[in-house]
């Protein structure tokens, strides 16, 4: 056995994001677009006697409320494997920030500790752990860049023939997170939810029309969280007069997100918005469509 295993752990948007209903578990059933990014966690996986997380981030727990802790045991308990791993966890992905970085690192010490370790669980044991520790865990698990999401999420399908379209972002992050719960719960669902829109590559077409997938861009969560955080409704506004397409927020926030059709262009909103956003502890990522045909 090799003495380690180095992991890239990717980050997500959501590009479309309705909520339907509240489910008796206290979830809510959800139709989301997908997307992973080129913005990576870097995961080292070690052999150890107990599970251990370390990580370069002050405010990430590394007991077991962290998600890659929680992924290692339900995994370890699985295949009744008797020892345990050392995770180190080097973090780029805004934590707490609508991005996906807990879940992603998740997903990856499920199947990286799996193949490292020869535990022999097959995807859809996986899969079910991945549920039971998250809805958006198993988006991770699967190897396409984009996903349509049901249920609480973790109903997936792939949007396989999508895999080559390349989008680039500009994301903007604050030093402060957004409980999901709160913004799910903030949310008034007697209203009539938003027609169907999770079909937005359609309008992408053969032509790569970013004006008419931007004009897609949808999440319902903006109605509670833009109304109670002025920061971020103010950077989506940036995001828009700075030339980006289109801009919406990814899950529950706090991070919003611009898109654009090329990197020259998404560096020069980044360059423009850097100039004009005043919340202490924002930072300005661009960041491109993962290319998952390459592997993470």
């Amino acid at each position: 056995m090799r003495d380690r295993l180095v992991l890239k752990s990717p980050a997500k948007v959501n590009l479309y994001l309705e909520v339907i209903r509240k489910r008796p578990d206290g979830y809510h059933d959800i139709k989301t677009v997908f997307e992973k990014i080129a913005l990576f966690d870097i995961i080292t996986i070690r052999p150890a006697e107990r599970i251990r997380i370390t990580t370069d981030h002050p405010g990430l727990p590394t007991g077991a409320k962290n998600l890659a802790y929680k992924a290692a045991s339900s995994l370890f308990d699985k295949a009744g494997f008797k020892r345990g791993a050392w995770i180190d966890i080097r973090k780029n992905i805004p934590v707490a920030a609508g991005l996906g970085g807990g879940s992603s690192n998740a997903a990856a010490v499920l199947s990286g500790a799996n193949r490292f370790f020869k535990l022999g669980l097959e995807k859809t044991d996986l899969v079910k752990i991945a549920g039971s520790i998250g809805a958006d865990v198993p988006f991770f698990l699967d190897k396409h860049s984009f996903a349509v999401g049901s249920g609480r999420g973790d109903s997936l399908s792939p949007l396989y023939r999508y895999n080559d379209i390349n989008i680039w972002h500009i994301i903007v992050s604050f030093g402060f997170g957004i409980r999901a719960k709160w913004a799910y719960e903030g949310l008034k669902l007697g209203l009539t939810p938003r027609a169907d829109d999770v079909k937005i590559f359609s309008y992408f077409g053969p032509n790569n029309d970013i004006g008419q997938l931007a004009a897609s861009l949808y999440n319902r969560l903006e109605e509670v969280v833009l109304k109670r955080f002025e920061v971020i409704r103010a950077a989506k506004a940036l995001l828009l007069e700075a030339g980006a397409y289109g801009a919406v927020l990814s899950g529950s926030g706090p991070s919003v997100f611009g898109i654009t059709k090329t990197r020259k262009e998404a560096a020069a909103v980044r360059e423009r918005i850097r100039r004009k956003l005043k919340e202490k502890g924002s930072k300005v990522f661009v960041v491109e469509t993962m290319n998952t045909s390459k592997g993470a």
